[in-house]
């Protein structure tokens, strides 16, 4: 019977979901409007590996279903999930650019032609800053993160 094996389902799902990488790409949707605080490597990465993934599936179906007319609804409705991602986006980056401890303003150096997204490119590529990091000290106090034991310090007066 379906309803003695659905708790079975609902306890192997629940395990999939916390063990797999899904689980950055919901949190980049809950902390959309989160300018504060950091966001690790892979919590970058991830998010944009999974918007990409989207967009292709997105793109993928839409032609497949307007037998390969040029642009129209493929335009549309990926630039529709463009534009929604657009804030989240920024705020993930600002905080991966917290994750370093520079300013999120630092942002607006990928408005420079060509050389500005490189340089912030770059920057998403680097690691953790977490000695002193005043954004790291944000989240552990909002229950995001967790100082590990065995951690460096995250401060040193």
């Amino acid at each position: 019977n379906f309803f003695t094996l659905s708790p079975f389902f609902i306890y192997i799902l629940s395990q999939t979901y916390r063990n797999s990488n899904m689980k950055y790409y919901i949190e980049f949707w809950k902390r959309a409007f989160d300018f504060k605080g950091v966001a690790n490597r892979k919590q970058y990465w991830m998010a944009v590996l999974f918007n990409a993934i989207i967009l292709f599936i997105i793109s993928f179906i839409m032609l497949i279903f307007t037998d390969g007319d040029e642009g129209g609804a493929v335009d549309i409705i990926s630039g529709l999930y463009s534009l929604a991602m657009l804030i989240p986006s920024i705020s993930i980056s600002v905080r991966r650019l917290h994750d370093h401890n520079m300013s999120g303003w630092f942002y607006l150096i990928s408005l420079i032609p060509a050389v500005g997204s490189i340089i912030i490119f770059i920057f998403m590529l680097l690691g953790t800053v977490r000695l002193n990091n005043r954004w790291r000290m944000y989240d552990i106090q909002r229950g995001y993160i967790r100082e590990d034991i065995f951690d460096e310090p995250l401060y040193r007066p």
